[in-house]
């Protein structure tokens, strides 16, 4: 039995070297499905597009808006002037975030006492919004430790508190992300598989020629 096996493995070999399109499908497909797979399947999380309310609008709270724009993890590209606006943004799709600094801002740093900040994070993506709010985290953190270092809140432990608020997803429930594209991707599957077994069973009993003959051409048999 293995002897047959192994004439049989030596004979699909044989025929691989022969036929150059095999082999440069056995080479290229896997290094461009793994080049792809790697980018797209990445779970690193730079450049979200946020929002940001400063109804602050002073030296202190332009600071903290610098912090997240210079960084690789954010990028500043609309300026809200109220929640509704800010929810506008976040379900048209246009930021995954918002960064909201209260009127008061300023006023609490300089009396020595902790100024609070909200972040609002979209959970319809669970990676993003964990990440975004990881890190817009360790921002306000550091902001809030260079703040604490200086002569006027040396006093202060942490200067900065962030407040994380979730919109539409909560709980972080990651399938409600990954569920409609594994929806997708099966139906994909089953209907290539479907069409194979069909185009078999044909084979098998007899009524493939007579699809051939058939005025059907291939296409449309294999569309049907």
């Amino acid at each position: 039995m293995w002897k047959r096996i192994t004439s049989i493995i030596i004979k699909e070999f044989i025929q691989i070297k022969r036929d150059r399109r095999t082999m440069a499908m056995i080479i290229a497909i896997p290094v461009i499905q793994m080049s792809i797979f790697g980018y797209a399947l990445g779970s690193d999380v730079k450049n979200v597009s946020i929002a940001v309310w400063d109804a602050n609008n002073t030296v202190e709270s332009r600071e903290l808006v610098t912090g997240f724009d210079q960084t690789e993890f954010f990028s500043v590209n609309y300026y809200a002037f109220n929640y509704d606006d800010i929810a506008a943004f976040i379900e048209s799709g246009d930021v995954k975030a918002a960064l909201v600094i209260p009127p008061d801002y300023s006023d609490h740093l300089r009396r020595e006492e902790t100024a609070q900040v909200q972040f609002f994070a979209d959970g319809s993506d669970p990676i993003t919004g964990v990440q975004s709010l990881a890190n817009a985290s360790l921002i306000t953190t550091a902001q809030g430790v260079e703040l604490a270092s200086s002569s006027e809140l040396a006093g202060m432990s942490l200067p900065i508190v962030l407040e994380p608020r979730i919109w539409y997803n909560p709980a972080m429930q990651s399938s409600l992300f990954y569920l409609p594209g594994l929806v997708g991707l099966i139906l994909q599957v089953l209907t290539v598989m479907l069409s194979s077994f069909a185009l078999v069973r044909e084979r098998e009993i007899g009524t493939i020629e007579q699809l051939n003959v058939s005025p059907l051409r291939r296409g449309e048999l294999i569309v049907a």
